[in-house]
C-alpha cells in the first residue's frame, strides 16, 4: 500500500469519526447536522479518490471516478446551505431563510447527478490506469460551472455575513471563511484546474486539503460551547490517535511486530478512556462551579437589594 493511499483511509476515518461525533452533540441543530453533512461528503471523496489508486478494471475506475464527482458535488451543496444558516443569530434574517432556496439545489444538483451517472461518456469518455488519466467530455465542464458557482454564492453569504456581523460571531466568520479559502483554492488546483490540463498526478491531494475548511469550519461551531473545547479536542484527539494506532498492526512487516502494535493499541484504548472521563468528570465540575458562583452572585445582589430596602425603612 502507498503512502497516499493509506492517508486517504485515515483521512476518511477521521471525517467519518467527527461527523458522527459533531452530529450527535446535538443532533437537533441545524449546523451540527449540514456540517457533519458536509464532512460525510468530504470522506466519501476522500474514500472515492483512495479507491481509484488502487482499482484496475475500467468499469470500476469509471464507477469510482463518478462517485467521486457527486461527492464533490454534494460538498458544494452541503456548504452552500450552511452558509445560509450559520451562525444562528443572522441566520434569522428573512434573507438567508434557506427553505426558499431548496428547488434552485435540486434544480441544479439532481440533474448534474443524473448527467455523470446516467450519460456514458458524457463526462468521463475513457480512463488510462496507468499511469491514471481520464478522458473527460463536456460534462466537466457543466460540472466546474456548477461547483464554482455554488461556492461562490457561498462566499458570498459569508462575506456579507461578516461584515454584519460583531464579537464572537465575527471571529466564527473569519474561521469559516479562511478554511473555506484555503480548501477551495488548494483544492480546485489539484482536482479541476490541473486535471482540465491533463494532469492528474495530484487529484488525491485535493481531500486532504479540505482538513482547511473541516477544522477551522469545526473550530468555529465550537466557539458556542467554550466551556466543552477542552472536552471536544481531547475525544477527538483520542480518537484520531485510535486510529492511527488500528491502522499500524496493517503495516508492519512481521507477526511480532503487529502483535506488538495490538497490545499498544489496546493499552491506548484503555487509556483514552479514562483519559476521556476524567476530562469530562473536570468540565462537570466546572459546570457546576459555574452554576453556583452565578447561584452566589444573584443572592448577593438579592441580599444586597434587601440590605438597601431595610436601611430606607429604618431611616423612616
Amino acid at each position: 500500500m502507498t503512502v497516499n493511499f493509506i492517508l486517504l483511509l485515515i483521512f476518511t476515518l477521521i471525517n467519518l469519526i467527527l461527523a458522527i461525533f459533531i452530529y450527535f452533540k446535538n443532533p437537533k441543530d441545524k449546523i451540527n447536522v449540514w456540517f457533519s453533512l458536509i464532512t460525510l461528503s468530504v470522506a466519501l471523496w476522500a474514500f472515492t479518490n483512495a479507491v481509484c489508486l488502487r482499482v484496475e478494471t475500467l468499469k470500476g475506475a469509471i464507477l469510482w471516478s463518478q462517485i467521486s464527482y457527486i461527492s464533490a458535488i454534494l460538498i458544494a451543496g452541503s456548504f452552500l446551505y450552511f452558509s445560509l444558516i450559520f451562525p444562528t443569530s443572522i441566520s434569522a434574517l428573512n434573507e438567508y431563510q434557506p427553505k426558499k432556496y431548496h428547488k434552485i439545489y435540486l434544480a441544479l444538483a439532481v440533474p448534474l447527478i443524473s448527467i455523470i451517472t446516467l450519460i456514458p461518456g458524457f463526462t468521463i469518455k475513457n480512463i488510462i490506469l496507468h499511469p491514471w488519466k481520464i478522458i473527460t467530455g463536456p460534462g466537466l465542464y457543466i460540472f466546474a460551472i456548477y461547483f464554482f458557482g455554488t461556492m461562490g454564492w457561498a462566499f458570498y453569504n459569508l462575506i456579507k455575513k461578516y461584515f454584519i456581523s460583531q464579537g464572537i460571531e465575527r471571529m466564527q466568520m473569519k474561521y469559516l471563511f479562511l478554511g473555506a479559502t484555503l480548501s477551495s483554492l488548494f483544492g480546485s488546483f489539484c482536482n479541476l484546474i490541473l486535471p482540465l490540463q491533463g494532469d492528474y498526478r495530484f487529484v488525491w491531494l485535493g481531500p486532504v486539503f479540505t482538513i482547511f475548511l473541516i477544522g477551522f469550519t469545526a473550530l468555529a461551531i465550537l466557539k458556542y460551547h467554550l466551556f466543552e473545547i477542552r472536552v471536544i479536542l481531547t475525544e477527538l484527539l483520542v480518537g484520531v490517535m485510535g486510529i492511527i494506532l488500528l491502522v499500524l498492526p496493517f503495516l508492519m512487516p512481521s507477526l511480532t511486530l503487529k502483535a506488538l502494535t495490538i497490545a499498544i493499541f489496546l493499552l491506548f484504548c484503555i487509556f483514552g478512556y479514562y483519559l476521556i472521563r476524567a476530562t469530562h468528570e473536570e468540565s462537570k465540575r466546572r459546570e457546576e462551579a459555574e452554576v453556583l458562583a452565578a447561584r452566589e452572585r444573584i443572592l448577593k445582589e438579592e441580599a444586597e437589594r434587601l440590605a438597601k430596602e431595610r436601611g430606607k425603612l429604618a431611616e423612616q
